[in-house]
């Protein structure tokens, strides 16, 4: 294996691996918002829980930017820009991560919005799963 399938190998992992706990992090922030009086999903129901900042939106946020910037590293370190894909996600990951960043500075209801916008991810697992075969083998992912 060359050093550039170990590096995908790692990336497509620390992908899966991060976007498995986020997902975990997001769902149960919906579920158990920060609010006062809170009950499942009031984030969705309630304008004042949806304009309050809390910390555990904000370190959802905050894990997910610093996978984003990882991610990147590896990508253009490592892997090279040389197809269509890479630099669709080089441009996901700075939009992600730019557009979050900011999101966090103006608070409010954007960190709620992200953190819901973060159970989105939880289709990137069976995505990267199925990119870890090699071409040839992607119809045998079955056992």
């Amino acid at each position: 294996m060359s050093e550039k399938d170990r590096m995908l190998y790692y990336s497509l992992w620390g992908a899966n691996t991060h976007h498995f706990i986020i997902c975990i992090i997001a769902f149960s922030n919906a579920i158990w918002p920060e609010c006062e009086g809170a009950y499942p999903f009031k984030v969705f129901f309630d304008d004042v829980c949806l304009m309050t900042p809390h910390p555990n939106y904000v370190k959802a946020v905050m894990v997910t930017i610093g996978y984003l910037c990882y991610d990147l590293a590896i990508i253009l370190r490592y892997l090279g820009v040389n197809d269509p894909l890479t630099k669709q996600t080089i441009g996901h990951h700075f939009i992600g991560s730019v557009g979050s960043f900011i999101g966090m500075i103006a608070g409010y209801g954007i960190t709620h919005t992200n953190n819901a916008a973060l159970l989105t991810e939880v289709s990137t697992l069976f995505l990267n799963y199925r990119s870890m075969y090699p071409k040839d083998q992607i119809a045998n992912t079955i056992p």
